[in-house]
């Protein structure tokens, strides 16, 4: 499997060219299910886990996947972290993982 950080990502282009292809792919029938959100605690600022998937028949397979976690904020960390996991749409192995996060 094929592993992107960050800096890696920054390198191959800027994410506002991503825009148009994006939305290209999705009008030639991209599915792509209604995120789902979880509350990982109950506390004011909850931490919860985003689960956003999506495939095109036949073609490969993506899920992004995003922490949101408010009180690393007072530590001077991140309250945002993402990963993208990308899997082959014949096999199903994972073929890439690309970190969202700086």
């Amino acid at each position: 499997m094929r592993r992107l950080d960050f800096a890696a990502v920054q390198r191959l282009g800027r994410i506002r060219d991503l825009i148009e292809p994006l939305r290209e792919a999705f009008r030639r029938g991209a599915h792509a299910p209604p995120r789902t959100q979880h509350e990982l605690t109950e506390s004011v600022n909850p931490e919860t886990l985003l689960v956003m998937p999506a495939w095109r028949r036949g073609g490969p397979i993506g899920v992004k996947l995003v922490t949101v976690f408010p009180e690393n904020a007072r530590q001077g960390r991140p309250t945002v972290a993402g990963a993208y996991l990308l899997f082959d749409g014949k096999s199903g192995e994972a073929v890439a993982l690309i970190d969202g996060s700086p």
